[in-house]
């Protein structure tokens, strides 16, 4: 059976995974604002952890801590088609941007009992950097379903595959 393949994988699944691909990127929005929010609040604690701990707020680094699953989002969605990964690599990044943002909402509610008061009358903002965080999370069911999507369709594609061979 001679079919075109691109990235290891059949001209029929590609084309699956290109309707999924624009599918995720039409509603990117969903997914930017969320995780823009969710990044710029854990950054803001991070910020003031760095503070307390080294006597220097580190910026830079509590901005990347917070806003790398938006980055690397960003950049496996930049380029509308073809897409810049192989169907495999692009849901294992999808995995690794969901499990990064909460990974760090967790740690930063983890750490909440522990984390450093700027001001008497913090409670406000500290509860608004929380809502932000949890709005964050708006993006995480968006993401699981265009993942659970993508292996679902891997999944039947080595089905498929493995039959042929058989045959």
């Amino acid at each position: 059976m001679d079919t075109r393949r691109y990235a290891g994988v059949s001209e029929e699944y590609f084309s699956k995974y290109v309707e999924k691909y624009q599918a995720l990127c039409s509603h990117s929005w969903r997914i930017y604002i969320p995780l823009f929010v969710g990044g710029i609040a854990q950054g803001i604690v991070y910020t003031s952890w760095f503070e307390a701990l080294v006597a220097r707020p580190l910026v830079p680094v509590s901005l990347v801590a917070g806003l790398s699953p938006i980055a690397i989002y960003f950049v496996i969605t930049f380029c509308r088609i073809p897409p810049p990964l192989t169907p495999r690599n692009f849901r294992r990044l999808l995995f690794v941007v969901m499990a990064w943002y909460v990974a760090n909402t967790l740690v930063v509610f983890v750490m909440a009992p522990w984390s450093p008061q700027v001001a008497p009358g913090a409670g406000i903002a500290t509860t608004v950097i929380r809502v932000c965080m949890v709005f964050g999370c708006l993006a995480i069911p968006a993401l699981l379903l265009h993942h659970n999507a993508l292996r679902r369709q891997e999944l039947k594609a080595a089905t498929v595959s493995g039959c042929e061979r058989g045959a």
